[in-house]
């Protein structure tokens, strides 16, 4: 099908993209704006804004400043960047960047905000296989940043332009990656929060947005919510996971194409995008339901979207790791190794000990120690035996077997053992794909045996499971809860 070209005008926002825009003059190096920062080097820019490195002279630390572009500073893109720096200020969350002030330049408008170490999540994802992460890895990194995004949609903002480019990758020494959303150009208020300072409506025809992550309402020119923001977060981690955004065909082709398949067109499935990741079906699920074109078909909120996605990471079996991949484990290991040996070293060697102490070891070695003997009273040989009193009972021989004290859990794991068949059958029933079950299991005072799995006590699987490993075993000395690995078949998830 033909798609006419609308008529509008693009207004490229990739302000971080190191592809986008043209290399920024080096004319503001060693200037000094706002009588406070001197500018030191130039950092990227994209088609609105070039970014530098800054001294704060008064602070005594180095920030970032984002410069817009003296051809694109009229009144309503200053006052664009006034509000960015307002929405940024009034949300403090340590996955979104912190501003420290905004101001004017004779030519231009600028932010200063908080330097941050690392790529972007676009350049660090082309440095890696495929141009993707693991769905483990990147749910850990991305969900905090889907929490920001919600306390920004809490403080009645929109973001608009949601994408990998818009989201540092923070590298600090010691810690862990950590997603930052570094961007708000494009925020726009509800209109309730709308005064006389803030930046005029967009005008009609003109598109502020990236194409690839616009959502379809962004793509129609119709009124936008937080929802528009769910659908290019969910753009966002399709491509995260599957190396390319779902309308991967319509790259290098006119925006209105991009437009018309946002509007119009299903996306690839991302289990067929990313077929050899081995993504959860559950997660897929959630994922695609952020895709719908309807905004009311999406999760309502950033929060519930991420709720979404980690319950079903936490009813997902994590891809296997090989603890011996990583140097920490290896070191460790070597370390326990040496230890052993030591060990080993200074214990005596049998052979050099006396006949006797060899015959003792080995003696031991063979009967383990039994328990310590109840001393009674024997009678007197003096007296003999009354026919009224009950024949003594003689000692027990020495090659009696000594009586073990039970070890209940013990006996319930082996006889919990001998049910897998049955909890193979409810898992499979219940979930499928899986292949180690984690059981918690209850022995109360009676020696009665009760099963479930963890936070679903009333879910199927816990009935199945509580019906099938139902028993008694030994009494305990007091009631005792542990939990019980049983190792599966994996078989694929019914429909």
């Amino acid at each position: 099908m033909s798609v006419p070209s609308p008529k509008f005008r693009l207004v490229d926002v990739d302000d971080l993209d190191p592809e986008q825009g043209e290399t920024a003059e080096d004319d503001l190096i060693g200037t000094t704006i706002g009588g406070r920062y001197t500018i030191q080097a130039h950092l990227g820019g994209g088609g609105m804004a070039d970014i530098y490195r800054a001294r704060d002279e008064e602070l005594g630390i180095d920030v970032a400043i984002k410069m817009l572009k003296p051809e694109l500073a009229t009144g309503e893109m200053r006052a664009r960047m006034v509000q960015e720096a307002r929405a940024a200020a009034q949300v403090r969350h340590p996955n979104l960047v912190r501003v420290f002030g905004t101001g004017k330049t004779v030519h231009s408008a600028y932010i200063a905000m908080e330097l941050l170490d690392g790529p972007n999540l676009e350049d660090d994802l082309r440095g890696r296989p495929g141009q993707r992460l693991p769905w483990n890895e990147a749910l850990e990194l991305l969900l905090p940043a889907l929490e920001a995004l919600h306390a920004i949609h809490e403080r009645g903002y929109v973001h608009r332009d949601i994408k990998p480019g818009n989201i540092l990758v923070a590298q600090e020494p010691g810690c862990p990656p950590r997603a930052v959303v570094i961007d708000l150009g494009l925020v726009k208020p509800d209109r309730a929060l709308r005064d006389v300072a803030g930046p005029p409506p967009t005008e009609v025809g003109r598109v502020l947005c990236t194409p690839g992550y616009a959502s379809p309402e962004q793509a129609a020119q119709l009124p936008v919510d937080r929802r528009s923001d769910v659908y290019s977060m969910a753009i966002t981690l399709y491509r995260v996971l599957a190396g390319r955004p779902p309308f991967h065909n319509a790259r290098g082709k006119p925006i209105y194409v991009w437009f018309h398949h946002h509007v119009n067109v299903d996306p690839t499935l991302l289990a067929d995008a990313a077929g050899d990741a081995d993504i959860p079906p559950a997660i897929i699920r959630v994922i695609e339901s952020g895709l719908a074109k309807d905004p009311a078909d999406r999760p309502q909120t950033m929060l519930a979207f991420a709720e979404a996605l980690q319950a079903a990471a936490a009813c997902s079996p994590g891809p296997y790791r090989n603890p011996f991949a990583s140097w920490p484990y290896a070191i460790m290991i070597a370390q326990c190794l040496i230890l052993a040996f030591a060990w080993r070293l200074s214990q005596p060697r049998l052979d050099d000990a006396q006949p006797s102490q060899r015959l003792l070891a080995k003696q031991e070695a063979a009967d383990p120690p039994s328990p310590t003997p109840v001393l009674t009273p024997s009678p007197s040989p003096s007296l003999s035996p009354s026919p009224d009193l009950e024949e003594p009972t003689p000692p027990a021989s020495s090659t009696t077997e000594p009586v073990r004290p039970l070890d209940p859990i013990g006996a319930t794991r082996r006889a919990l053992a001998r049910r897998a068949p049955a909890v193979q059958a409810c898992a499979d029933q219940a979930i499928g794909g899986i292949e180690r079950l984690a059981v918690n299991v209850n022995i109360d005072a009676g020696g009665r045996v009760s099963a479930h799995v963890d936070d679903a006590t009333d879910s199927p699987l816990s009935r199945c499971l509580a019906q099938a490993l139902r028993h008694n075993t030994a009494s305990p000395p007091r009631p005792m809860s542990f939990v019980h690995v049983f190792k599966l078949r994996a078989t694929p998830r019914r429909p």
